[in-house]
């Protein structure tokens, strides 16, 4: 048995563990971010793998299912006939319910897939916390940017700090420009 397999085991005999441990894999550490996007993708295919295991189990159990529900639907309907009873899906539905054989099979094909749903849960909160890592790095990065550019500005003292703007000075592109070409006109005329 692999360890995907053995894991698999424990999770469907304690679904509690399984969500606690993937709350815990997908938590994000702030102060790890770095390290927290370089794993994301290992931890992002271990529980993908995971649910693919889960996946397949299922269907191995639905199919297990539906032989153990026509198996015994075969031993009720002979069962019935032996005794000169009247044959009715509702009869045999009723006594198939109650063969130990089935009910354990069912228990055990319902367990998969509580554990296939929360695996897909866990799946889904793996592709969020990707974006949300995205973001996080993108706007890391953006308050490094901006911390940079002020860390290299020189602080503004009262002697270095810009004249107050004359009342000839343009206010805005479009009267700079008109100023801009008003004065090549006159330094063109002479």
């Amino acid at each position: 048995m692999s360890t995907m397999q053995q894991l698999l085991e424990t999770y469907t005999s304690d679904i509690e563990s399984l969500i606690k441990d993937a709350q815990v894999e997908n938590g994000i550490d702030k102060y790890k971010l770095t390290d927290e996007i370089i794993d994301h993708s290992r931890r992002y295919l271990h529980w993908a793998a995971l649910l693919s295991c889960a996946e397949s189990r299922l269907r191995a159990y639905e199919d297990l299912l539906k032989e153990v529900e026509a198996d015994c639907r075969r031993q009720i309907r002979d069962e019935l006939s032996r005794c000169d009873e009247k044959v009715t899906e509702k009869r045999i539905d009723d006594s198939m319910v109650l063969m130990p054989l089935y009910k354990s099979t069912l228990r055990s094909t319902r367990r998969c897939e509580a554990v296939a749903e929360v695996l897909r849960a866990v799946e889904v909160a793996f592709r969020d916390r990707g974006r949300m890592l995205q973001s996080a790095n993108s706007r890391d990065r953006d308050d490094l940017r901006v911390g940079g550019r002020q860390q290299t500005k020189p602080p503004v003292e009262e002697e270095h700090a810009p004249a107050q703007r004359s009342a000839s000075a343009p206010k805005d592109w479009d009267e700079a420009r008109e100023l801009f070409i008003k004065r090549k006109i006159e330094d063109a005329n002479g």
